[in-house]
Order: C-alpha cells, then sequence, then structure tokens
C-alpha cells in the first residue's frame, strides 16, 4: 500500500542531483526488502529506516526534514499530511488520500507509481524557492486552521444534523 519501492526509486534520482537524506519512518514489515532495494539502487548510505517511533517522538523527525516523501498507491485521511503541514515540512508524493484533497496549491503531487516524475517535480521545487515557500505556508496555513478541534467540531455539527 505504502509502496516504498517508488519513494526509494524517486529519493535515488534525486541523490544524483543533490546531498540530501532519506529517514523512513515505520515498522519494517517487509523483512528487510526496502534495506535491500536501498541497497541495490546504491542509495543505501543517505537513507536511514528509523523504525518504529513513538507519536510524541514524531515532531523532531518533522524537524529535521525539509520535505515529506509520500508514495502510497492510496490512502485514507492520511493524519501524516497534516503532521508535516502543520510541521511546515512540504509535502509532495502521490495524489492519493489528503494529498489529493489539498491538490497542488499545498503539495505536490503525481500519479501513484511515477518515481521519475515525483523526483522531477521535487527537483524543480528545490530549483524554485518561491514555489517551495509558496507550498508549504499554505499547506501550514491549512493545517493550523484544520486542527483535531475543528474536525472535531464538524464532526458534532454533522451528527446533530442528523439526529
Amino acid at each position: 500500500v505504502k509502496d516504498q519501492t517508488t519513494l526509494l526509486r524517486a529519493f535515488q534520482q534525486i541523490s544524483q542531483h543533490v546531498d540530501c537524506r532519506l529517514r523512513i519512518i515505520g515498522e519494517d514489515t517487509m523483512n528487510g526488502f526496502l534495506q535491500r532495494c536501498a541497497e541495490d539502487l546504491g542509495i543505501s548510505r543517505f537513507v536511514t529506516f528509523v523504525g518504529f517511533v513513538p507519536h510524541e517522538t514524531l515532531q523532531q523527525h518533522y524537524a529535521w526534514a525539509h520535505i515529506m516523501l509520500h508514495s502510497s498507491l492510496y490512502e485514507g485521511q492520511g493524519v501524516v499530511f497534516a503532521e508535516a503541514a502543520a510541521s511546515g515540512v512540504l509535502m509532495c508524493g502521490t495524489c492519493v488520500g489528503l494529498l489529493s484533497d489539498l491538490g497542488n496549491t499545498m503539495a505536490f503531487t503525481v500519479e501513484p507509481g511515477d518515481a521519475e516524475a515525483l523526483a522531477r517535480g521535487v527537483l524543480t521545487l528545490l530549483g524554485d524557492s518561491a514555489h517551495f515557500e509558496r507550498l508549504r505556508t499554505r499547506a501550514r496555513s491549512w493545517a493550523d486552521e484544520h486542527t483535531a478541534d475543528w474536525t472535531a467540531t464538524r464532526f458534532a455539527e454533522l451528527y446533530h444534523r442528523h439526529l
């Protein structure tokens, strides 16, 4: 579902043009497949597989990042998008879930599985600091407005309307 092979292929192309590092956070449910893939792509020295982290420590990873690369084939809401936006991290990924809803005014998106387009888009944004900042700032503003309290209030209003 997360299609991290597309993520790694995109990162490999990006790393050929800029000095960059990638952190992959989450449990290894593929028995080392992604580590082997990074090795095969020649990028293992630039990729850190962090593994599971408690939710309360995620902020330090967002603070480290400039861009969140996300390559899912499909997503639901995707809390990670709201967290990245709230942290001021530019979102670049596949057009699924909340990234699809936010569109290209707050994130950079490509069709699922398209590592080349994802890499090209990231490289273009890295070369256009004004566009990079516009997307990042718009997403941050959206996250500031659409908090958990805002969401809870909308659900309460919906429930009350239908009772």
